[in-house]
């Protein structure tokens, strides 16, 4: 069993040298700097999917001007559908800069 004096004695050794110090601190900017870019990308795409809410509620407004029931609004204007980013997405963005986070669709009818 390792007691706190052999730990200490090993970080000593680990740590007097300056490779290792050099290292360590290259290695936390860039995962600082990961974190933010995380951060800062999962921000813009919840202002966008704001700004895409309030543009679809107007669009959605105009359709409902031009038709007469509601079948016909249904088919004519266009759907969003979103994955709104988790709460740990700054973490890891993974293929959300890949595959499309955002759609807009229509309601098709089949007889």
């Amino acid at each position: 069993m390792m007691r706190f004096t052999d730990l200490k004695r090993e970080a000593g050794f680990v740590f007097g040298h300056r490779q290792i110090k050099l290292t360590l601190l290259v290695v936390f900017l860039l995962s600082t700097v990961s974190l933010w870019s995380g951060y800062a990308e999962m921000q813009e795409q919840q202002a966008t999917i704001e700004r895409l809410l309030e543009k679809d509620q107007i669009e959605r407004e105009a359709v409902i001007t031009h038709q007469s029931n509601y079948g016909m609004v249904a088919y004519y204007a266009f759907h969003l559908t979103y994955a709104p980013p988790s709460p740990l997405a700054f973490a890891a963005v993974g293929e959300r800069d890949v595959f499309p986070w955002k759609h807009r669709i229509r309601m098709l009818a089949l007889e």
